[in-house]
């Protein structure tokens, strides 16, 4: 696992990693993990994300009819949601 190290760190965002670490109960390198992990979109296969694509298709196939913005948006965010499993 590599180590990173970063200079000049702002003393104020610092101490706010510290108190936020303690409140969850994570040292100060794990909280620093955890956020940078969930800063940076997961990795998926060329598998999973034609898996995606194929259920997307089927579902605008099966409703074959007009569809509303709203109902646009709604599958967006969908697919959104389903990039994140």
């Amino acid at each position: 696992m590599a180590t990173l190290f970063v200079k000049d760190f702002p003393d104020d965002v610092y101490e706010a990693l510290k108190d936020r670490a303690r409140a969850n109960g994570r040292s100060l390198a794990a909280e620093v993990r955890v956020l940078l992990q969930q800063a940076l979109p997961a990795r998926r296969s060329p598998k999973e994300v034609a898996e995606s694509i194929r259920r997307f298709r089927e579902k605008i196939a099966a409703e074959d009819r007009g569809m509303t913005a709203e109902e646009i948006v709604e599958m967006v965010r969908e697919g959104r949601e389903d990039r994140g499993k």
